[in-house]
């Protein structure tokens, strides 16, 4: 566990008991038989202008984004975690 993962939020959507981790396990589970979604991957702005091909095409040679397809997040919070890792 990293200290800017909040787990206690997620695990509460699965249980309010001892059981949320395996309710949680279970529920990743159940998902992984759907394969890699495409809509899925990728990060933030990447994702949701269509690639890094679109965001190239935005840039005319001004305009700077931070992306990484591993973190979805804000430009601002893909580039905290990359710095902190």
């Amino acid at each position: 566990m990293r200290p800017w993962q909040d787990t206690r939020t997620i695990l509460a959507q699965f249980d309010s008991t001892r059981w949320a981790r395996a309710s949680y396990r279970a529920f990743i589970a159940a998902g992984t038989v759907q394969g890699r979604r495409p809509e899925l991957q990728g990060g933030g702005l990447v994702r949701s202008l269509g690639g890094w091909q679109a965001v190239t095409a935005l840039r005319r040679g001004r305009e700077a984004y931070g992306g990484d397809e591993r973190i979805l997040g804000s430009t601002v919070f893909v580039e905290a975690v990359r710095q902190t890792l």
